[in-house]
């Protein structure tokens, strides 16, 4: 693909990349086969200590921006907007794949009024124990699945926007975790209306070994006390309370099996299956929770 005027591009599709090993390539070539009419571009904002930067040399239509120091997705997100040229930017993780109509949806719903646009993400690794229990933690809630309409936030890994509106609301916030949530509160204070589009999809590559895995979840669930101590958002008071962190594990199981009930039964065997690694994750998170809770982030 050419990179044109600014004018002539309709999107920029931006990925932060931090060490993700030869995982990036899938997600590279998902994004370059696009079915879309017009020319866009890839930029891959990368902060990697590995080969990374040397492999993105050879791989043709794709602009690398290379820091070396380590820098946190929503950092390397808005570096990667501060140079795209595109209307509309998109935002996809390394260790995702798209549907290959995953840019035209994403057009098509920003043509109708829409400025942002949250997208659907399915489980990359359903073979997984551990990589079905995190999809079921952290992304079961924006399955295809679930209805098109307004959300609270989306997951930065299939998130788009307006160039001119994301430059407004000031970009992500520089967190290790929930800066997507903290995302959308912004765009809701600024009278945004954030767009859930199942048919923008994309496939989340999760963690399939319990190490890693439980201290991603340790790390959600402190950033989740932390941006709670910041922002109006729901729970906060449990940061004030944090005697009251042991039944977050039961809430949010409640919330789970609810939403399966209702959107996914087809998926219930599944994540009864994987529930021992799904309760493992609550704990850790909630441990997090609590540490963020109780110290502050001290």
């Amino acid at each position: 693909m050419s990179l044109k005027s600014e004018n002539e591009l309709s999107v920029s599709v931006v990925i932060p990349s931090y060490n993700p090993g030869r995982t990036i390539l899938p997600c590279l070539e998902s994004v370059r086969s696009q079915a879309l009419e017009g020319e866009f571009e890839v930029i891959v904002v990368d902060s990697s200590t590995d080969d990374t930067p040397a492999l993105l040399e050879n791989i043709p239509g794709v602009r690398a921006i290379h820091r070396d120091e380590r820098l946190f997705p929503g950092a390397a997100r808005n570096l990667g907007a501060e140079h795209a040229r595109g209307r509309i930017l998109a935002f996809i993780d390394a260790d995702c794949t798209a549907f290959p109509r995953w840019l035209r949806v994403i057009l098509e719903s920003h043509a109708r009024g829409y400025p942002a646009v949250g997208g659907a993400i399915a489980n990359g690794t359903p073979k997984s124990m551990v990589g079905s229990a995190e999809y079921f933690l952290e992304f079961g809630e924006f399955s295809a699945s679930r209805p098109a309409g307004p959300v609270r936030f989306a997951p930065t890994c299939n998130l788009s926007i307006e160039r001119g509106l994301f430059k407004e609301s000031g970009g992500f916030r520089d967190l290790r975790a929930s800066e997507d949530v903290l995302f959308g509160l912004r765009l809701k204070e600024m009278g945004v209306s954030l767009r859930f589009e199942p048919e923008a999809l994309v496939y989340h590559r999760c963690r399939t070994a319990l190490g890693p895995f439980l201290r991603n979840q340790v790390s959600l669930g402190r950033g989740s006390a932390s941006a709670r101590r910041t922002a109006r958002l729901p729970g906060a008071f449990v940061v004030r309370w944090p005697v009251l962190v042991p039944l977050l594990p039961a809430l949010r199981l409640y919330r789970i099996i609810k939403r399966l009930l209702k959107h996914e039964p087809v998926h219930l065997v599944q994540f009864f299956l994987v529930s021992p690694a799904v309760c493992m994750g609550l704990a850790a998170w909630s441990w997090g929770f609590f540490r963020e809770a109780v110290t502050g982030g001290r």
